[in-house]
C-alpha cells in the first residue's frame, strides 16, 4: 500500500498513552460516562458545564475533544458565533460511520510463510488488513476495517464475521478460519462519535478546517482538541496526538 512507508505503532497500543495520563491525573481527577449538555460562561473567570444529569460543574478553562459535529447538535454553547457552529456542522469526523475488525490467534502463523498479513481487497467485507501483532508476539493479531455500509453490517452480524474469516483463510491460508477470538467495533452505532450528518452524506477524510476552529473563544478560555481540527493529518491519530499537544501548550502558558 504505497503511502505508509515510515508508519509506527506504539508499544502496547494507544491504549498505553491513556493509562499512563490517566496514571498520572489520578482516578479521582477523571469523570466517565458524564455526558455534557451544555458550556456556557458564567462570569469573567469561569466556565459551567452542565451534565444530562442536572450536575453543574465549575471550570476556569474548557478544552473539547469531542466530535466537532456531535458537539454543535447535542451541546448547547450560548457563546459560539453562527460561523463556528456552521464549520462544526460541515466537517465529517473520519471513520466515524466506519467498523472495524480485529483477530485474535495465538501465534502470527502467517509470517511462517513469508506473508506480511497486509491485504489491500475490492471484494472481500474487509477493505484494508494489517498484522497487528504485540511486541511480546503474543496474542498475534489482524485488524480490518470493513467495506459494508452500516446497514448491511448491522443486519448481518453473524455473515459478516464468517465472511471476514472466510476472506482471510483465503488470503492467509486454513489456520485464519479459527481465531481466539474476532471483535467488531461499530462506530456507526454510538451517537457520541457520529450522527446523521456522516450517516446520510457520502465519507470524505476532511481538509484542514478554516481557522476559526483552532481559535480560542471566551478569552481563551474554551477551545477545542479533536483530530479534525489539527492542521496536520486532520482526522487521523497523528492530527489527535498534534493538536493534543498544542493545546497543552497553550494551556500550561496559562496557568505556569
Amino acid at each position: 500500500m504505497p503511502g505508509q512507508d515510515e508508519m509506527v505503532r506504539i508499544i502496547g497500543g494507544p491504549t498505553t498513552l491513556i493509562d499512563t495520563f490517566a496514571e498520572r491525573l489520578g482516578s479521582s481527577n477523571i469523570r466517565t460516562g458524564a455526558l455534557v449538555t451544555e458550556i456556557s460562561e458564567d462570569g469573567p473567570e469561569s466556565i459551567t458545564i452542565r451534565l444530562d444529569s442536572g450536575e453543574m460543574i465549575t471550570a476556569r478553562r474548557v478544552i473539547v475533544a469531542a466530535p466537532l459535529r456531535v458537539v454543535a447538535t447535542t451541546i448547547r454553547m450560548p457563546w459560539a458565533p453562527p460561523s463556528l457552529i456552521k464549520v462544526m456542522r460541515e466537517t465529517p469526523t473520519w471513520m466515524s460511520s466506519h467498523a472495524k475488525a480485529v483477530v485474535l490467534y495465538d501465534r502470527p502463523f502467517w509470517r511462517d510463510t513469508g506473508l506480511s498479513g497486509r491485504i489491500a481487497s475490492r471484494t472481500g467485507p474487509l477493505v484494508e488488513v494489517h498484522d497487528h501483532t504485540c511486541a511480546e508476539m503474543k496474542p498475534a493479531a489482524l485488524f480490518g476495517f470493513v467495506g459494508w455500509s452500516p446497514e448491511q453490517r448491522q443486519s448481518s452480524p453473524t455473515q459478516l464475521k464468517q465472511e471476514i474469516l472466510d476472506q482471510l483463510s483465503d488470503c492467509l491460508g486454513k489456520a485464519a478460519a479459527n481465531p481466539l477470538k474476532l471483535v467488531i467495533q461499530d462506530w456507526a452505532t454510538n451517537p457520541r462519535i457520529v450522527n446523521e450528518l456522516d450517516l446520510t452524506q457520502p465519507g470524505s477524510h476532511p481538509n484542514v478546517g478554516p481557522d476559526n476552529l483552532r481559535e480560542q473563544y471566551l478569552d481563551g478560555r474554551v477551545q477545542f482538541a479533536v483530530s479534525e481540527v489539527s492542521e496536520r493529518s486532520p482526522g487521523l491519530i497523528e492530527g489527535a496526538l498534534a493538536i493534543g499537544e498544542r493545546a497543552a501548550i497553550d494551556f500550561l502558558r496559562t496557568v505556569l
